[in-house]
């Protein structure tokens, strides 16, 4: 049988197969995970912190206590007005991209009631958030970077947006400095000690067309990973405010979400699983580590030897944040052996 007649999942299955079994002895695959739980979906995007699991779908967002991650428990849950885009958790708090509805800031110190302490409004549609320190910065696609004051996380307060040449598509900030992807081909650095203006310090062009950044400080080498059109881009960020580029990867699959732990970067890549890339030499990314779950794989959060996956049918057009987009699938529970 040629590959031309088999169903789209077995020939899936066969490319990820024949390209893991050739990049394996060279990468020097290490790493294998375990399905040990599945939460129940729908799902769009996940986030593992803490001992929980945060699953967003559409406007919903639901929280799973994994203290036990072999007999996960469903807590509480909270709807937002508008499609969520992005989360990040900090400590008992969780802040909300929420597309048009804005900054949206979660009290989960009671992960069974949790309660909307604060809220902001934004100039368009909010699709990003990181916080760093008392400041959350948001990618907004119309206005650039939003800059909201949180030190009342009852009371945020809007400080100023930072234009961009193209509509912003995701943020993350290390330490006081934070990095910003833009559609179509802009990186941006800016120094968020730097109020009197709060421009950019750097702009570089990428050609890949950037749709997500992530950003590591555990690294052996401080990095920074773009991810645009199924490649990632790794960046030296030794001299934050200056990244220096060092490589390109592209994976088999079309990558849609990626997150870094350490030198490692996980990658959500579709109907070819998740691959795990080791970064130790940033010029030379290498696959030292993969999972083939039944279905494609949408997102993927890391937090020790955990891993969550995202997992479900592709939309016909993936959206940046919102991987799935569709709220079908489930959450697989992998750990690392």
């Amino acid at each position: 049988m040629s590959t031309s007649t088999l169903p789209g999942r077995a020939l899936a299955t066969l490319i990820a197969a024949v390209w893991l079994a050739a990049a394996g002895p060279a990468a020097g695959q290490t790493l294998e995970f375990d399905e040990i739980a599945m939460l129940p979906g729908p799902v769009d995007l996940v986030e593992l912190s803490g001992g929980r699991a945060y699953v967003a779908a559409e406007r919903k967002l639901t929280i799973f206590d994994l203290s036990d991650p072999t007999a996960p428990r469903r807590r509480g849950s909270y709807t937002f007005p508008e499609n969520i885009w992005s989360l990040a958790v900090a400590d008992t708090l969780v802040y909300i991209a929420a597309d048009l509805f804005g900054l949206g800031i979660l009290g989960v110190s009671d992960p069974d009631a949790p309660q909307l302490l604060g809220s902001a409004r934004m100039p368009g549609q909010v699709k990003d958030v990181d916080v760093s320190g008392t400041t959350a910065v948001l990618a907004d696609h119309m206005s650039g970077i939003d800059l909201v004051d949180v030190s009342d996380v009852r009371a945020p307060a809007v400080l100023g947006s930072v234009y961009l040449d193209g509509y912003c598509r995701d943020v993350a900030v290390l330490g006081s400095i934070a990095y910003a992807v833009d559609d179509p081909t802009g990186f941006y650095v800016l120094d968020l000690q730097e109020t009197g203006s709060w421009e950019p310090t750097s702009a570089i062009q990428s050609a890949d067309g950037p749709r997500m950044v992530e950003v590591s400080e555990t690294a052996s080498t401080p990095l920074a990973v773009l991810l645009g059109h199924g490649r990632l881009q790794v960046y030296d960020l030794s001299n934050p405010i200056e990244p220096a580029y060092r490589s390109t990867y592209a994976t088999p699959g079309n990558a849609l979400r990626v997150e870094l732990d350490g030198d490692l970067a996980y990658v959500a890549d579709g109907t070819l699983g998740m691959l795990v890339v080791g970064l130790e030499d940033p010029s030379s990314p290498r696959v030292v580590g993969s999972h083939m779950p039944e279905q494609p794989v949408r997102d993927v959060a890391v937090d020790g030897d955990l891993a969550l996956l995202a997992v479900g049918p592709l939309p016909n057009t993936v959206g940046r944040s919102r991987a799935g987009g569709s709220g079908d699938g489930d959450v697989i529970v992998l750990r690392r052996r």
